[in-house]
């Protein structure tokens, strides 16, 4: 597995850590009709990206980029942009911007006031239906890593791993 990759899949599961006990304050229902990111919603399949590349798989999960990516999220320029997918379905987009200030300031625009933040830390979280949305900043590498991810897509990738745990711990 390529570094990058490995970075994705960390980065993934951290989130997926943040939005266990954070999904089940949520009141608010998914919004089938709205958009996730870009023109993407979530459960949507590999094939709605149009042409692109696998990265690879890992614990059941497949990474995508698009060929010729529009890096540019309105002023925000971005580093990448990732595609994480569940079964065939869109489960998380992952991007990477240098401008952690602006990055921060666009969320806050989009989704208001963070659900979860420290007076020590410049992380923030939201959840917005079934959109949970996690910024971090590195600050060795002075970027903001921002992951989008489908909650309910997220749970039943949670579901199949404990049965993959399960099925493997049968075979001892």
């Amino acid at each position: 597995m390529n570094r990058q990759m490995f970075v994705v899949i960390g980065v993934l599961c951290a989130a997926i850590a943040f939005a266990g006990p954070v999904s089940v304050a949520s009141d608010a229902s998914p919004e089938a009709d709205e958009p996730a990111f870009r023109d993407l919603r979530w459960g949507d399949p590999p094939s709605a990206l149009g042409e692109s590349r696998k990265f690879g798989s890992n614990a059941g999960l497949d990474v995508y980029s698009k060929i010729g990516e529009n890096l540019s999220l309105g002023s925000l320029k971005v580093n990448s942009i990732m595609y994480i997918f569940f079964q065939d379905q869109l489960q998380t987009v992952i991007f990477v911007a240098k401008d952690v200030t602006k990055t921060r300031e666009i969320l806050e625009a989009k989704y208001g006031k963070p659900a979860v933040s420290s007076q020590f830390s410049r992380d923030a979280q939201w959840l917005i239906g079934d959109t949970a949305v996690h910024l971090k900043e590195d600050l060795l590498e002075e970027t903001a890593r921002v992951t989008l991810m489908s909650v309910s897509v997220t749970t039943r990738w949670d579901e199949w791993k404990k049965k993959q745990a399960s099925d493997d711990a049968d075979a001892w």
